[in-house]
C-alpha cells in the first residue's frame, strides 16, 4: 500500500523491537514476517530503514493471530529499553527521567518517525512543582493505519521503560486518551498505574516533577555523550537517504503525461540503470512500485479534490489503458473507489 510523499520510516531496530515484544506474546515470527513481507529484508542490517507500513502491518497481522484481550497494553508491557535500538540505549544512559524523555523527543526519528512524542514543560504557578505533558503526534503518512491498540502500545512501552529505568513505582499524574472508554478500564489502570481518562481531546501523558527528577539506575554521562553523537549522525543520514527517494518521486510525477510510467523510464531520467535504481531503493527499505503507487494516489486524490477532469481522464493520464483497472487500483490504494472518495469529501 502507498504512503505519503514524506513517507515515514522505521529503523530495523524499531521493527525488531516490535517483533521481540510480539514473540514474547507467543506470536510465530516466521509466519508473521512472511505474511507482511519482512522476510525479504535483512533485519540485522543496522542501517536498514523500512516504511512504517511494515510496522502497522505487523500490528494488524498479530492482532488477527493473538487470542487474548487488550493487545496494545500487553504488547507495550513486553518492551524493554535495550530493545529500542540506539535511541533505547540513549534513554538508559540519561541522568534522569526528564533528560531521558527529552532525548527520546530529540532523536526519536532514529527509531522511527511514524509516531512521535512532543513534550512541553509547565510550571505550577501556585507552587514549586512542575509537570511535563508528552503528546502523541501521528505522521500524515500513517493516517488510517494507527488504531487504538498501536497507540496503547506506544504509550505503555515508553512509560514502562521509564519505570524500569528509574525503579519508580509511584503513579504518573494521569493518562489522557482520545479513544472512547472500553467496557473494562481496569486493565488500563493496571498497565499505567494511574488515572486514565478517555474521550479526551488529545492522546497525552502528564508526568509530575517527582518523575522528571528521578535519577536513572543506569545513568552513564560518558556513554550518553557518545550515543548522542551517534544518534545525531543517524538522523543526518536519514535526511540524505530521503533525498534520493524524494528525487525518484519527483521524476515519477514528471512522467505523468498519458504514457505508461515504469522503472526504465524513470531510471533514464535519473541517468542510472533500472537495476541501480532498484538496488538503491531496496537498500533503504523502499520499492519502486510503492513509490509509483504513492505518487499516483496523491495525484489522483488531488485531481478529485480539484474536480477538473473526469475519473476516466485521470486513468488515461496516469497511463492506465483501462479505467476499470484504475478504479480497482484506486480502491486498493485508499480503501475507496474514486466515486466513494469524491462523495466522502462532501460529507
Amino acid at each position: 500500500m502507498p504512503f505519503s510523499s514524506m513517507s515515514p520510516t522505521i529503523s530495523s531496530g524499531g521493527i525488531n523491537s516490535i517483533l521481540n515484544a510480539l514473540q514474547q506474546m507467543g506470536i510465530d515470527l516466521v509466519a508473521l514476517k512472511k505474511e507482511v513481507g519482512l522476510d525479504e529484508f535483512n533485519l540485522e542490517d543496522s542501517e536498514l530503514r523500512l516504511s512504517c507500513q511494515y510496522a502497522s502491518a505487523c500490528y494488524k497481522a498479530a492482532q488477527g493471530i493473538w487470542e487474548g484481550e487488550n493487545f496494545g497494553l500487553v504488547h507495550g508491557l513486553k518492551y524493554q529499553p535495550f530493545t529500542l535500538g540506539i535511541v533505547g540505549h540513549l534513554l538508559t544512559t540519561a541522568s534522569n527521567g526528564l533528560e531521558a524523555l527529552k532525548s527520546y523527543e530529540r532523536y526519536q526519528q532514529a527509531f522511527g518517525d511514524g509516531l512521535r512524542f512532543d513534550i512541553e514543560e509547565q510550571q505550577n504557578s501556585s507552587g514549586p512543582n512542575c509537570w511535563l505533558t508528552a503528546r502523541l503526534w501521528i505522521h500524515s503518512g500513517m493516517s488510517g493505519k494507527v488504531d487504538c491498540a498501536l497507540v496503547d502500545s506506544f504509550f505503555v512501552a515508553l512509560m514502562n521503560c521509564i519505570r524500569l529505568l528509574t525503579g519508580e513505582t509511584e503513579p504518573l499524574l494521569r493518562v489522557e486518551l482520545k479513544r472512547p472508554a472500553p467496557e473494562n478500564i481496569e486493565e488500563y489502570v493496571k498497565a499505567f498505574a494511574c488515572t486514565v481518562l478517555f474521550s479526551q481531546e488529545k492522546d497525552q501523558v502528564i508526568l509530575s516533577s517527582h518523575w522528571l527528577e528521578k535519577p536513572l539506575l543506569t545513568a552513564n554521562p560518558y556513554l550518553y555523550q557518545m550515543l548522542e553523537q551517534q544518534s545525531a549522525s543517524i538522523i543526518k543520514k536519514i535526511g540524505e537517504c530521503n533525498l534520493f527517494s524524494n528525487q525518484v518521486r519527483l521524476e515519477i510525477l514528471k512522467c505523468i503525461d498519458g504514457i505508461k510510467v515504469d522503472i526504465k523510464r524513470v531510471a533514464r531520467r535519473l541517468s542510472i540503470s533500472s537495476r541501480t535504481l532498484q538496488r538503491r531503493l531496496k537498500a533503504k527499505g523502499d520499492r519502486f512500485q510503492s513509490l509509483l503507487d504513492e505518487v499516483r494516489t496523491e495525484f489522483s486524490v488531488q485531481q478529485i479534490k480539484l474536480n477538473r477532469i473526469s475519473i476516466d481522464e485521470q486513468a488515461y493520464l496516469l497511463g492506465f489503458s483501462d479505467p476499470c483497472i484504475y478504479r480497482k487500483s484506486f480502491k486498493r490504494w485508499t480503501g475507496q473507489t474514486p466515486t466513494e472518495y469524491r462523495l466522502s469529501l462532501t460529507l
